[in-house]
């Protein structure tokens, strides 16, 4: 255990109005929206095992269209808005510029992943580490609702936890939190990553985002408890003590409190500062724990689609392309959707899992995306 708050805050403004909440509770984990030169060496010197996510704004529909566009290009457009706040903030764990983008359809979902891996090639020649995902809350759906999206995703992930990343996802609960039945809230510890591939489930995570969102007329935890800080705090403890009771626990980084501060009256609804910081810093909060290491990648394509395969194997059925064809030539049934990752050799596949109608051999059908006349087969 670490004597670390798993509770932080996504911080807008100047980082030092919240620097004698940081010192107080001693954070695992807080997120800065456009960090001045020196923010993060600031909280650094208050509380210096706290980890920090330098987030650079860009707007949403700008990020979402450079990504559409071209997701390799996006990312190096990505890097050169980065690098002078990363030199600015050279301390940083983490950096983000895209946000609640590129998450809805599958086909967004895999520009997403090229983008960040791309990202975090870049961001490494200059000894920096990229955050993937920042995902919103309730996207994707969960793995039982959406498994071609999160399957779309993995290995991106894979390729993060083993370059230092971290997955950030936004989590909310409609007021009151305590009792949503909505799956917004812990989403991700209970019913994404208990379904992850093995490999995935000690992937560090964090939430850059974490409050009460009642999900309308950017309506936060002032309207939902109105304006019972004491309750919104009792709520958001209990539900940080449910998070580290769950295995996802042990990998969570932090959950980012939205928000401390603000720049304009946007968030004004979310804004902790006040009753509900004093509250938070006179609190006893549940500990962080420590992330096991990064797994050893994986180098062998054959090796891969047929684990892969294996891991998919469950997922229902979507008929179609050129996979499909392959599997019903050789007489095989297919057992899955297709799936588009990134292979050890850093390519684009589209992979697919069937197996003999007797059930007794499995076999994953894969190709390089786009390369249809070139279906290969890994069998166990």
């Amino acid at each position: 255990m670490s004597n670390l708050s798993i509770v932080g805050f996504h911080v807008i403004g100047p980082v030092g109005n919240q620097i004698d909440a940081i010192s107080a509770i001693k954070p695992s984990l807080v997120l800065l929206l456009d960090p001045a030169a020196g923010a993060v060496a600031a909280v650094k010197q208050v509380s210096p095992n706290t980890r920090v996510i330098g987030r650079v704004f860009k707007p949403d529909s700008e990020v979402a269209g450079q990504i559409e566009q071209d997701p390799i290009a996006a990312a190096d457009w990505a890097f050169d808005i980065l690098k002078p706040h990363i030199e600015a903030n050279p301390a940083a764990d983490w950096w983000q510029i895209a946000n609640e983008v590129q998450q809805v359809e599958v086909a967004q979902i895999v520009r997403n992943a090229m983008f960040h891996r791309r990202l975090i090639d870049r961001l490494a020649t200059i000894g920096a580490r990229a955050t993937i995902a920042g995902f919103s809350r309730g996207v994707p759906k969960t793995i039982a609702e959406s498994p071609a999206h999160w399957g779309a995703y993995f290995d991106v992930m894979r390729y993060a936890k083993e370059r230092g990343g971290l997955l950030l996802i936004h989590q909310y609960g409609y007021a009151p939190v305590n009792n949503d039945a909505s799956w917004l809230l812990r989403r991700y510890e209970e019913r994404v990553q208990p379904f992850l591939p093995d490999d995935l489930r000690d992937m560090p995570w964090a939430c850059g985002e974490w409050g009460s969102d009642m999900g309308h007329q950017r309506q936060g935890w002032k309207t939902g408890y109105q304006l019972n800080a004491q309750r919104y705090v009792d709520d958001m403890h209990a539900a940080a003590t449910a998070t580290m009771q769950t295995d996802a626990g042990k990998y969570c980084v932090g959950l980012c409190i939205f928000t401390a501060g603000r720049v304009n009256n946007d968030w004004i609804d979310f804004e902790i500062d006040g009753d509900v910081m004093g509250r938070i810093v006179n609190r006893s909060w549940p500990q962080a724990h420590v992330s096991s290491p990064p797994s050893s990648p994986n180098t062998n394509v054959d090796e891969w689609a047929m684990r892969r395969g294996r891991e998919i194997a469950t997922i229902s059925v979507a008929p179609g392309t050129a996979l499909f064809d392959g599997i019903i030539r050789d007489g095989w049934l297919p057992n899955s959707p297709e799936v588009y990752e990134h292979g050890p050799d850093g390519r684009l596949y589209v992979l697919r899992s069937g197996e003999s109608p007797d059930g007794r051999r499995k076999a994953t059908y894969f190709a390089l995306s786009g390369d249809w006349d070139n279906v290969r087969k890994a069998e166990a």
